[in-house]
């Protein structure tokens, strides 16, 4: 783990009242970045965020190159490596590309496939994934206080 880390603080719109406190921290041998909340029930909301994504990080590619089988992060980190945590750092880790060239077999990559994920990738980029992020913190936040 480096030993740089970040928080973040969310406040709620329009006030100085904190919304949440979200940590990052970076796995440097994984090369992936993790994140979590001080509080417990916060921490868990984090799992929740949005779905498929528990912070396991099964299925980054990252991981798949160091270890075929279950990644562990230690004890000395509290931080889980959620995809939409990576989006926060501005990595792009995406699973594992099974192009059609690599199901047939062939294993050449042609420049049409090549074009096709690079024109992907870019639309990825474009997209507002830190603002959607922080949109749907707000929104699970604000429902688990409703429910309170």
């Amino acid at each position: 783990m480096h030993p740089l880390s970040v928080v973040v603080t969310l406040f709620r719109q329009g006030t100085t009242k904190q919304l949440l406190e979200l940590h990052l921290e970076h796995f440097t041998h994984a090369n992936l970045v993790g994140a979590y909340c001080p509080d417990a029930e916060e921490n868990t909301m984090l799992a929740s965020l949005f779905p498929g994504d528990r912070g396991d990080a099964e299925g980054l590619e990252p991981l798949a190159a160091l270890n075929p089988g279950p990644y562990e992060f230690g004890s000395r980190s509290k931080g889980r490596p959620y995809r939409w945590a990576q989006d926060l750092a501005g990595m792009d880790v995406i699973g594992a590309l099974l192009l059609p060239s690599a199901v047939a077999g062939s294993g050449f990559v042609s420049g049409v496939e090549r074009r096709e994920v690079l024109e992907g990738l870019a639309t990825l980029r474009r997209q507002q994934r830190v603002q959607t992020i922080v949109e749907r913190l707000e929104a699970v936040k604000r429902a688990a206080a409703a429910l309170k």
